[in-house]
């Protein structure tokens, strides 16, 4: 991408090019080589005169900062973002990006500083957003400052009645030093005579509920609210029950409250219920009295009530009885033809939930229904129903008519309807290429898919999953089925998926997958002979990889799923007609040493190359490891050989697969040029030979025993977040796991790169895992100990003399962590009690 010419772009005179030149920076940011000087020649077109411009630039702005090397600058140009009045239009980005940014500041003392300048500030505003940054950021504000600025988030919400600090306190709370005054502090503005207190308490206090101390005096405050005469605070508190149920210790009493406000309660109480019921299903004492609250509510005389209950039955609908589905099904066919618009739509989403649970005679009758809802008059209701057909047309009785259905519906006067028909197509068309037999039905199919993924796109609204769909199977279409799509082009479908992802760990690990499958094009410089079996051969050990990934979206994501697994067996096709290639060049080579004295040699190679069988990568490379050594035992070790000899022994100790394959096919067309010598001669070489065999051998041996080893060992638990209830029981469980590697002191003389690839990215990820539980632990430490710091300081200096040792044998940072848990273990035994 030639950075210099689209940074000319965003400041040309045309306002419409500058504009398409910002979003490209802001959508490819991560493919720039300098990635500061494209973030500060962002930040000079803010001054830009075209509004439109500057819009584009603050949306640019938020999708790169987590990529701009220098994050104080960033943080520098944030706060003057957001304190200058003469860049009011940007203002609120600016203070999004500054939550963002926060925790990238190496120096969080300092950034704490001028956040707390701005806390006071002259200016209402930048006060305003820069209490509402507080309650982001404080967890990432240093331990020696929390008091401070806890002190100063309770007076503003305690003293001075400020609604924002209010309602940070609640997104703060977990990380508040003092947990018995703040939970006191929550208990009392959520029952201030102010209805922006309450309201902004109420909202943020889902965050705080774990960590509540008085849990049971919040749930009375709770039901108290849902009666307040402020109806965002009322339908708020009524949906927030599900969650505070869970923590509450008198389960029996709340239960009792919400049947209470399920059967007496007004409206705005009923509304919130399904919410809730929804939150606590499968902690409910008797499930079958929840579904019964579900049910009369969803027969409500209020319209609200009834629109919010059909999506919470199609939630729970899977976990119901035999007998309970039956009525629920009842129930949302009753509500499918409700008189009411929006309680129709709501009811239209409980198909994707439902379908796959219904005899084959309801799976007709609902069939009758979504065709009946396409039509409806209601635009939201055509909307579910278009995004509906996309999630269960695997089990449609009528695809046909399903098909026809959204193919009336791309031309929807509405482009968000349209938008869905065209997404929902698209994942049909996905759906069937997964199914598909043979290659040419899979690849037509994928081709279908992209065209409607690129419709639905174009027919933007937020958080259209087209966004993602199109640039993630256009990157799997090129890396499978396009030869001639470039790295570079490649990379950008990624960019434009990563961009896409929000929070989706389902996008999140189905991007991981693909860009497995797209680093294979990282190597390609040329698309001549050699280099396509290196690119199809790194596709293949990183499609293992994705292989892996898979594993976590089959049940969310099947189809996807499906279809990436598909691309394995094209992809060693495609490997094995290649290596075909080689075969013939082996042939062709023989011939051509016909009748000279190197005949016999060639002749020999050719057969071996003749009659190996390869199917994957892994017998990929024992063949090429068998032809090294081959070539080496019958090329004879005169002066006249070494250039070949040279390449054949690089050969062997190449770790590129594809520049092996390079390098054996430059041999075989070289053997007839090669100097043959009588057998007597070369006797004494073989014993050279054997040693090099036998030395190779040996290291071959070792690294299966150390592959074997680490196999036994459970990488995943380092994976797993700590927390006070479990903390001793996993440092334990850990500690038994970094001993059995401990025992391994062939991994100080063994080279990572050389083990299983799962097994070395497992061994490179171990320190990283590890450090971020210790990093879990110094929080849980500094919560338990309280008042006392004592604990805390002494961990923590142990931690920061462990992050800064410059040990890099695996063995000893193994040692290390080992030493640091021994450490804590009897100190959490000591503050538990």
């Amino acid at each position: 991408m030639d950075q210099d010419e689209l940074l000319r772009k965003c400041f040309c005179d045309n306002p419409e090019k500058s504009r398409n030149a910002v979003c490209e920076v802001g959508l490819y940011f991560d493919l720039l080589p300098d990635k500061q000087r494209a973030w500060d020649e962002l930040i000079k077109l803010i001054s830009s005169e075209d509004r439109d411009v500057r819009s584009e630039v603050s949306k640019a702005l938020g999708t790169v900062i987590q990529d701009v090397p220098d994050k104080e600058k960033v943080w520098k140009n944030l706060i003057i973002l957001l304190t200058s009045s003469e860049f009011y239009d940007l203002r609120s980005e600016a203070k999004s990006m500054l939550r963002s940014v926060f925790q990238y500041q190496l120096d969080k003392q300092k950034a704490w500083e001028d956040l707390r300048e701005l806390i006071f500030d002259k200016d209402s505003y930048v006060q305003w957003n820069a209490i509402e940054i507080l309650g982001s950021v404080f967890q990432d504000i240093p331990d020696t400052d929390k008091k401070d600025a806890w002190e100063i988030l309770r007076e503003l919400a305690v003293d001075k009645k400020d609604p924002t600090a209010a309602k940070s306190l609640g997104w703060a709370f977990q990380y508040i030093p003092d947990k018995k005054q703040a939970s006191e502090d929550i208990i009392k503005l959520l029952e201030d005579e102010k209805d922006v207190i309450r309201k902004g308490v109420v909202e943020s206090i889902h965050s705080a509920l774990p960590y509540l101390v008085d849990k049971q005096k919040v749930w009375d405050v709770l039901v108290r609210l849902t009666n307040d005469k402020n109806y965002i605070v009322s339908t708020t508190a009524s949906g927030e029950l599900g969650d505070a149920y869970l923590y509450t210790p008198n389960k029996e009493k709340a239960w009792n409250d919400i049947r209470k406000m399920a059967f007496e309660g007004d409206a705005r109480v009923k509304s919130g219920i399904p919410y809730s019921i929804t939150t606590l299903f499968d902690s409910a004492p008797d499930k079958h009295q929840a579904w019964i609250i579900l049910h009369r509510l969803s027969s409500d005389d209020d319209n609200d009530v009834r629109w919010f209950s059909g999506p919470s039955i199609g939630l729970i609908f899977s976990r119901l009885s035999d007998e309970d589905k039956k009525q629920a099904w009842k129930d949302i066919n009753r509500l499918v033809y409700d008189n009411n618009g929006l309680v129709r739509s709501g009811a239209a989403e409980t198909f994707r939930h439902t379908f796959p649970y219904i005899s084959i005679k309801q799976q007709q009758q609902a069939s009758d229904d979504l065709h009946t809802l396409t039509l409806d008059k209601e635009s939201l209701t055509r909307r579910h129903i278009a995004e509906s057909i996309g999630f269960i047309f695997p089990y449609l009785p009528g695809k046909k008519r399903a098909l026809k259905d959204l193919k009336r519906l791309e031309s929807d006067e509405h482009t968000y309807v349209s938008s869905c028909a065209y997404h929902s197509l698209g994942k049909i068309s996905i759906y069937n290429s997964s199914q598909a037999t043979n290659e040419f039905d899979c690849k037509k199919e994928l081709e279908l898919a992209v065209e409607y993924f690129e419709k639905s796109a174009k027919r933007a609204y937020d958080f259209n999953p087209s966004q993602f769909c199109l640039p993630f199977y256009r990157s799997f279409q090129a890396i499978i089925f396009k030869e001639n799509e470039t790295e570079d082009q490649v990379q950008k479908y990624l960019t434009e998926a990563k961009k896409a992802i929000r929070g989706s760990n389902d996008k999140k690990t189905l991007y991981e997958a693909i860009k497995n499958l797209a680093s294979a094009l990282t190597e390609v410089e040329n698309l001549d002979f050699i280099d396509k079996k290196e690119k199809l051969n790194s596709c293949r050990k990183y499609c293992e990889i994705a292989s892996e990934l898979m594993k976590d979206t089959e049940k969310t994501a099947p189809y996807a799923t499906e279809l990436i697994r598909k691309g394995l067996p094209i992809l060693d096709q495609k490997l094995k007609d290649l290596l075909d290639e080689i075969q013939e060049r082996a042939k062709t080579t023989c011939k051509e040493s016909k009748g000279t004295a190197t005949e016999e040699i060639v002749w020999e190679i050719n057969k071996e190359i003749q009659e190996r069988k390869i199917s994957d990568t892994l017998e990929l490379e024992q063949f090429l490891e068998d032809m090294a050594y081959s070539l080496k035992r019958k090329i004879i070790d005169i002066p006249e050989n070494d250039y070949l000899l040279n390449k054949i022994e690089l050969m062997r100790y190449e770790k590129n697969t594809g520049k092996k394959l390079r390098i054996f096919s430059f041999i075989i067309e070289n053997l007839p040029t090669i100097r043959v010598v009588p057998e007597t001669e070369i006797n004494n070489k073989f014993c050279k030979l054997d040693l090099i065999y036998d030395n190779t051998m040996d290291i071959k041996i070792e690294l299966e025993m150390i592959g074997k080893k680490l196999s036994y060992i459970n990488f995943d638990i380092f994976k797993n977040e700590l927390n006070s209830h479990n903390i001793i029981s996993s440092l334990n469980a850990m500690k038994i796991e970094l001993e059995k590697l401990n025992e391994m002191e062939s991994l100080n003389i063994v080279s990572i790169e050389k083990l299983d690839f799962m097994q070395a990215e497992r061994l490179n990820g171990l320190n990283n895992d590890m450090l971020e539980r210790f990093d879990e632990i110094k929080n849980i430490i500094y919560e338990f100990s309280k008042n006392n710091d004592k604990f805390h300081q002494e961990y923590s200096k142990k931690l920061d003399e462990l992050k800064q040792s410059e040990s890099d044998r695996i063995l000893q940072r193994t040692s290390a962590f080992i030493t640091l848990i021994g450490f804590v273990i009897p100190m959490m035994i000591t503050l538990a009690h």
